[in-house]
């Protein structure tokens, strides 16, 4: 028992590793890896905001040294007797790349995530509401923005000019504030030449 219990703090030189984290929440168990950009699922851009993720090896050392100062705790994985008892117990992990290929490799595959604001990324699942129904990205929000000012504009145009044909003129003829109809110019910059 002593020997297993120093394997999984042993970190092997030849092997490969991926910092995962098995949590437990309300929801079940969630086993989360360290990830890089993959690139874009198939017959999508950037401009649709998915993008593919997948596991990416990383320094045990550093990783370590991390978890150490989050004064978190970990363990080694270097093979199925451990991942078991990791599967048990859950916690940080560094995991050889070979036993996750094995034993993990739905976890491993790249996966389809969507940004989540400062939290992170989370999984992008097409039939959620809020992908069918998604905020505006923040250049075709300028758009929408930019027409409705335009539309604004035009319609407090339209009404200033409503209001002022009305209020110069009275029924009976003239107001004090215009000018007669037959001295008016065309163009309020433009002086009479009499």
């Amino acid at each position: 028992m002593a020997a297993f219990a120093r394997g999984l703090k042993q970190i092997r030189l030849e092997h490969t590793y991926f910092a995962a984290a098995l949590l437990g929440s309300d929801t079940g168990w969630n086993m989360a890896f360290e990830t890089c950009f993959a690139g874009f699922p198939e017959g999508r851009g950037p401009d649709d905001g998915v993008e593919l993720r997948e596991p990416v090896p990383v320094y045990p050392d550093r990783m370590v040294r991390l978890w150490a100062k989050a004064g978190q705790g970990w363990v080694v994985v270097n093979e199925r007797a451990q991942l078991i008892w990791l599967l048990r117990f859950g916690g940080n992990a560094l995991i050889a790349e070979e036993v996750a290929r094995e034993h993990l490799a739905e976890f491993i595959r790249p996966i389809e995530v969507l940004p989540n604001g400062a939290v992170g990324l989370r999984r992008f699942d097409p039939d959620a509401r809020d992908v069918k129904y998604r905020r505006p990205r923040p250049k075709q929000k300028a758009r929408i923005l930019e027409r409705v000012v335009i539309a604004a504009r035009s319609a407090t145009s339209s009404v200033r000019t409503t209001s002022t044909s009305r209020s110069n003129f009275t029924t009976s003829g003239h107001s004090a504030r215009a000018a007669p109809p037959s001295t008016r110019t065309s163009s309020p910059c433009a002086t009479n030449a009499t």
